[in-house]
């Protein structure tokens, strides 16, 4: 194994089984999005992508259990134990380069006796598969690693069963993370305008800004990562009939949730408005093709299964690949929007910290007020205790007690 490879494999040996929906670490951890993620691809908050996927297949009049399914990229082996849960399939086979993620795999597979799963570590970029063999195979979050696109889509290709089909759930936007400025510069903008309750990093920081990586960065901790994610559709196309698209954005909420997300895990109203307010924000953006959608669930077949040529089947693809990235003008317009759409919600959130601010500062002018006349209090009873103290001293002189008559002599008249 290469050194880069080395370095691929390590990366993701130690990300393996770390995600949690609810942590917020990502965008992925929150569970709002994660609902919103579900609604854009199955249509109901509650149905993940691959429980829809199994009722689609069912819908077209096949049975489950599957006989045979394989994961390209299968990570610690989640996928595969979920899918085994639903009766999906009967066997079940992972490939993964990174070990130690694989030993996870294998190691979770304690308590499922009756689990025909079998996982192994191998290279995807030089995997040679057996023809005929499988009835889906899954690229979870996994083709955007791969420098070989081309190899590997012929390999599944020959691999899938007359009828087989191919689901890739995929990052699909620029190479190495390198977004558009104006995509970058809503991120950024929406950092800088927010209240500091929803920018509060896990460290006790404030992301106050955005600023993308470097392609080198990118590099620097996982030199596959986002390694040919812009042509995984077009190589795609060249291979396989893409029947089936479901955009779900990705393009503000990816960069944005990063380091924050815990802020929006709690479920409160003022939480639920925040995050409306997000989503529509990407929504505006996807629908009037500011920008494409960065992430996608694809489903592929084999051109001669549908009778079709290699290509797009799905209405709008794939001129939803060219977004206006380089319209310098839609660029400047999105972001005089969104700062508009910034004010006015930053006005809304910030009158409460107003509101708190300015009755704060009345009861501190108050206390101060009290403050004060406590010690004026404290001042004239300490006056009035030496007054009294002298009155009795001079009680006790000579002339106090020579003058008595005169005293009394006033007072008379």
């Amino acid at each position: 194994m290469s050194p880069l490879l080395r370095k691929t494999a390590a990366h993701w040996g130690e990300q393996a089984g770390v995600a949690a929906i609810g942590m917020g670490r990502n965008w992925f951890e929150v569970p709002a999005v994660q609902r919103r993620i579900n609604q854009l691809v199955s249509g109901d908050p509650a149905i993940g992508m691959y429980e829809w996927f199994a009722k689609r297949i069912l819908a077209t009049g096949q049975s489950l259990p599957l006989e045979r399914s394989l994961t390209l990229g299968c990570g610690s082996g989640e996928l595969e134990r979920g899918l085994h849960r639903i009766g999906f399939a009967r066997q079940f086979e992972g490939v993964d380069i990174a070990s130690q993620a694989v030993n996870m795999a294998i190691a979770a597979l304690e308590g499922l006796d009756s689990a025909d799963i079998r996982y192994t570590v191998s290279d995807i970029n030089r995997i040679c598969l057996p023809e005929h063999a499988y009835d889906v195979i899954f690229c979870p979050m996994s083709a955007h690693h791969f420098s070989e696109l081309e190899r590997i889509f012929k390999q599944v290709h020959q691999a899938l069963k007359p009828g087989g089909l191919f689901v890739l759930n995929e990052y699909i936007g620029p190479n190495r993370f390198q977004w558009p400025p104006h995509q970058t510069a809503i991120i950024h903008a929406l950092l800088s305008s927010l209240p500091e309750r929803w920018i509060k990093t896990s460290d006790g920081g404030l992301r106050r800004s955005y600023r993308p990586p470097t392609a080198e960065e990118v590099v620097a901790v996982d030199p596959s990562e986002a390694v040919r994610s812009a042509d995984i559709l077009h190589l795609l196309s060249a291979e396989f009939a893409i029947t089936t698209i479901k955009g779900y954005g990705g393009n503000l909420l990816h960069g944005f949730f990063d380091h924050i997300g815990m802020n929006f895990v709690e479920e409160c109203e003022e939480t639920e408005s925040m995050l409306a307010t997000l989503f529509a924000i990407e929504d505006w953006g996807l629908r009037h093709q500011v920008f494409a959608h960065d992430f996608a669930l694809i489903i592929a077949q084999r051109p001669a299964d549908v009778q079709a040529s290699p290509g797009f089947y799905v209405p709008g693809w794939p001129d939803n690949l060219h977004s206006i990235y380089t319209q310098f003008d839609a660029s400047q317009q999105a972001v005089r929007w969104l700062e508009s759409v910034v004010q006015d919600q930053g006005k809304s959130l910030m009158a409460r910290e107003s509101d708190i601010d300015t009755w704060r500062k009345q009861h501190d002018a108050s206390q101060e007020a009290i403050d004060w006349l406590k010690s004026q209090i404290l001042q004239r009873e300490s006056e009035q205790a030496a007054l009294k103290s002298e009155m009795q001293a001079l009680r006790q002189t000579l002339s106090w007690r020579i003058t008595a008559p005169l005293r009394a002599l006033r007072r008379l008249i």
